[in-house]
């Protein structure tokens, strides 16, 4: 996924614009054919019909998921999201004297739900198990192995984003809402940090 697949026209209006605030950049969107299609504590996902790529706008300063896309971008996997381009904006907090930056990210677009059902409650069981047994190292939710050879590789992504690879400052924030599915068929983790 490249940003260019955007209409290239918004892409650099909305990559040299000077924003403050997310209003601004939602009603930019919203005035040139685009809609939600997610919305999160921090942040709103934005495409236009037909399109297969998104815009990822925050409307606050979230680090944590600034640190996740550094990962996206240098960790491959299947069960990660494509980012493109992430650029910051400063915005303006009425009683804060500290800089602050929210962001908007150009990436691929998503879906929110799994074609298969079964696979999909398969999926969120098995990250709720691994959310309650951390800290138990020798301990396998027996999910795990189904997981494993359905989609090799995302049970180790998963323990690696849930330990080694998030950063200290920012919580453990991986549920089934922060699971996506590329074609409707392979999880994708896209917000598994808080902070």
């Amino acid at each position: 996924m490249r940003v260019n697949e955007l209409d290239l026209k918004h892409a650099k209006h909305l990559s040299k614009n000077k924003w403050t605030v997310s209003s601004e950049i939602w009603d930019y969107l919203r005035n040139n054919g685009y809609d939600t299609i997610g919305q999160g504590s921090f942040s709103s996902i934005w495409t236009k019909p037909n399109s297969n790529s998104a815009i990822k706008v925050s409307r606050v300063s979230d680090r944590c998921w600034l640190s996740f896309a550094e990962l996206c971008k240098t960790r491959k996997s299947p069960y990660l999201p494509k980012i493109s381009r992430v650029i910051k904006y400063q915005i303006k907090l009425p009683e804060s004297t500290i800089e602050q930056f929210a962001f908007i990210a150009f990436m691929e677009k998503l879906n929110p739900r799994a074609d298969d059902s079964k696979l999909q409650s398969l999926v969120y069981k098995f990250l709720e198990l691994e959310r309650i047994s951390r800290g138990y190292e020798d301990y396998q939710p027996e999910e795990s192995g189904l997981i494993e050879k359905t989609w090799p590789g995302f049970v180790g992504l998963v323990q690696y984003i849930n330990s080694k690879g998030r950063p200290k400052s920012c919580a453990n924030d991986l549920t089934d809402k922060n699971i996506c599915w590329r074609n409707g068929k392979t999880p994708v983790i896209v917000d598994p940090w808080a902070g």
